[in-house]
């Protein structure tokens, strides 16, 4: 693996991470509108 590669897959895990923690935070907030509501 080159060292380019190697970045790029950090950044992908970084991005996959990210939008998981998105991911829960918004199911997190709608859940809380609903119950709420």
């Amino acid at each position: 693996m080159t060292r380019t590669s190697n970045n790029q897959l950090a950044y992908k895990i970084k991005t996959i991470s990210l939008m998981h923690i998105f991911n829960q935070l918004t199911s997190e907030a709608y859940a809380t509108v609903a119950l709420a509501a």
